[in-house]
């Protein structure tokens, strides 16, 4: 008899463990989704250095003197495509676009950045940096566009200029 009550016992205990277990899974699956949910939204903020606007940009080469300049044009539906120089202390710099987009506003900003300021070959001759590039996903209508180029060593550049994207 003691022998059986154990067995009764035990197998209450064991019965009640796996209700409380299966109790408990509604809670897991609860924290498992909250964390899914919680990488999901996670991933879809964006890295600041990643510019949507950006289709494509290239650093075209330099130029001698401190020229700036700025061209825009309408592109394929939804794109511009820019080009200009900007104006920077040695040909040794590269160039860091940075696009928002306010309304029918564009503000497109030009950071250059030293490639390598301790290379012997980056003589202290001013010079330009050309570039070119394509912006897009915008809505078709008319755009203003607002350039800034900034070198760090001089005074920073401003362009307006206004197109219509098809």
């Amino acid at each position: 008899m003691s022998l059986r009550l154990r067995r009764t016992a035990r197998s209450l205990l064991v019965r009640d463990a796996v209700t409380r277990r299966r109790g408990d899974a509604p809670k897991l699956h609860s924290i498992v989704f909250s964390f899914v949910l919680l990488f999901i939204a996670c991933s879809k903020i964006t890295d600041p250095t990643a510019q949507p606007y950006v289709k494509q940009f290239t650093v075209t080469g330099t130029t001698p003197g401190q020229q700036p300049a700025f061209i825009v044009t309408s592109g394929p539906p939804g794109r511009i495509n820019i080009s200009g120089t900007v104006p920077t202390p040695t040909a040794c710099y590269t160039l860091d676009p940075d696009v928002a987009l306010r309304g029918f506003t564009i503000q497109l900003t030009l950071y250059a950045r030293p490639k390598d300021p301790n290379n012997p070959a980056c003589e202290k001759i001013l010079a330009s940096i050309t570039y070119q590039g394509v912006l897009g996903d915008f809505t078709p209508g008319a755009y203003e566009v607002l350039v800034s180029h900034e070198s760090g060593s001089g005074p920073v550049v401003d362009f307006t200029k206004n197109v219509d994207v098809l």
